[in-house]
């Protein structure tokens, strides 16, 4: 079985057949070659530098090393490249599946009366990924584990949808994602298995689409070092169910400025925490370290000084 694949002018009903049986699909002509080349001048140089600063050599989370040699993340692409992301993000097919796959109708009382309300959808994340030659499989995983939500067979629910737009080509060779279709429809204990799974090739300018349930991973690069389209880039643009946040605003209404000498404890409690399944990290790590003054908050939260790179500290 393959991933299908349909042009971003698809009819919907399509497109959201496609994602309801397989748990994926892959848009073709989502954005132009241009614009991708846009987004890879504008990211280009952060990859070397999160190399450099040595972020990315172990990150851990649900306590497995998460991410293989030679495959490189950026976070915070939109920061980086905010003209080139809203263009990405205002494309009328992401709106499309987003808008569907992350809403909900909620009926409740008031007194005496039924309300009802929609919910929407926001960014979960921005990021880039480069996967060079030598990098080895990433593990099969479902990414709405970040959520703590137990994992039942797709009815209609998820809590966020993933999106990688191809900045370059993507091929079985060089690593292309793989996705298990059908695995947003298995119970939460079944082992995925290394040939249940398909790459998501695709041509520069089209987009990975799946449900937060759908198992997939990064696949290995076997291409030789410095051979044509040997090095992938993709750019995610995941969105996530509206009301997965805090209610309250927390970092306007008590910027960090104003509660910076409060206690770890306090500061974990209005949301500068990264949790055990890795929601509200700043480029990998813990927020905490990313702030200076830091000596008293980053003692109780297990840092030092030497830890953290210079190049890649926030100011």
């Amino acid at each position: 079985m393959s991933l299908v694949t349909l042009p971003a002018d698809a009819d919907f009903a399509e497109i959201r057949e496609v994602i309801d049986r397989d748990g994926g699909i892959i848009i073709s002509n989502f954005a132009s070659e241009e614009l991708m080349d846009q987004m890879n001048d504008a990211i280009d140089p952060y990859f070397d530098a999160v190399v450099a600063s040595g972020v990315m050599d172990e990150y851990v989370r649900d306590g497995v090393n998460f991410f293989p040699k030679n495959n490189v993340h950026v976070y915070g692409t939109f920061g980086k490249a905010p003209e080139v992301a809203s263009k990405l993000l205002e494309t009328p097919v992401h709106k499309q599946i987003m808008d569907h796959y992350l809403n909900d109708e909620y009926k409740f009382v008031v007194g005496e009366d039924i309300h009802s309300h929609n919910s929407g959808w926001g960014l979960l994340l921005t990021n880039a990924m480069r996967v060079s030659p030598g990098s080895i499989p990433q593990q099969l995983h479902r990414d709405q584990v970040v959520h703590c939500v137990p994992q039942t067979p797709f009815s209609g629910y998820a809590t966020q949808m993933g999106c990688l737009i191809a900045g370059s080509d993507s091929t079985e060779a060089n690593g292309a994602t793989r996705v298990v279709p059908g695995s947003h429809k298995w119970e939460w204990d079944r082992r995925p298995k290394p040939e249940e799974s398909v790459p998501a090739a695709m041509k520069k300018g089209s987009a990975l689409f799946w449900l937060g349930q759908t198992v997939h991973g990064s696949g290995q690069n076997h291409m030789e070092p410095g051979s044509p389209n040997s090095v992938r880039k993709l750019y995610g643009m995941f969105g996530v169910r509206d009301y997965l946040r805090q209610e309250e605003n927390l970092f306007l209404a008590s910027p960090w400025e104003t509660v910076k000498d409060c206690s770890t404890y306090a500061l974990t409690k209005l949301g500068y925490v990264k949790t055990a399944s890795g929601v509200g990290m700043v480029d990998l790590g813990h927020p905490l370290r990313w702030f200076k003054p830091l000596a008293h908050y980053r003692q109780q939260a297990g840092y030092d000084d030497s830890d953290i790179p210079e190049n890649v500290v926030n100011k």
